[in-house]
């Protein structure tokens, strides 16, 4: 073999092993991006998820505060006075409801920190490991906890739905209370 195909031979190779380290870094990237993405998800969750409970809780506080005084109002053998009580206790349940979904996804926290420093400095501090066997390890331990955080932000979705649910429905019941005591 002449030195002139052994060095096109040898630039060949270099030009393979930089598109794969480029193409492995690029891969790290794009799951590094993903894991950010799930990461502030579960960051925008928590803040749906004390919000729901912090509007909840006013109503509640309102409700309260004029219960006494709203009901005196409501003449004891009208047609309006079992209705007015049931539409209160179904708005009062319904904000507790979604008060308890809410701390529910708010309370989810099982996520992992990637890469695990611990891990990575037993394992991989050392000349004989390459950069690429850390990229890989570091990627594979990356896309781990996207699957960590997708299953928890579903769970925290799930559970912000159905409080949304709960306070709309007891703002409603509270709402239709309210309309009822304008026509008395």
């Amino acid at each position: 073999m002449s030195q002139q195909t052994r060095m096109l031979h040898s630039i060949n190779r270099f030009n393979t092993e930089s598109q794969n380290a480029k193409r492995d870094r690029y891969i790290y990237e794009l799951i590094s991006k993903r894991h950010e993405e799930e990461s502030d998800r579960l960051n925008r969750l928590d803040g749906k998820a004390s919000q729901i409970t912090a509007i909840s809780g006013i109503i509640i506080s309102l409700e309260a505060g004029f219960l006494n005084n709203i009901v005196e109002l409501i003449p004891h053998g009208s047609d309006y006075y079992i209705l007015s009580r049931l539409l209160l206790m179904a708005s009062l349940l319904f904000l507790l409801v979604s008060i308890g979904f809410s701390l529910k996804a708010y309370s989810i926290k099982t996520v992992k920190t990637v890469p695990d420093a611990d891990y990575l400095l037993k394992n991989y501090t050392g000349d004989e490991v390459s950069f690429k066997e850390i990229l890989m390890q570091v990627t594979k331990e990356l896309n781990g906890a996207i699957l960590i955080y997708k299953d928890v932000n579903g769970k925290k979705a799930e559970d912000i739905k159905f409080g949304l649910y709960a306070l709309g429905t007891g703002i409603t019941a509270y709402f239709i209370f309210g309309i009822g005591i304008l026509f008395l």
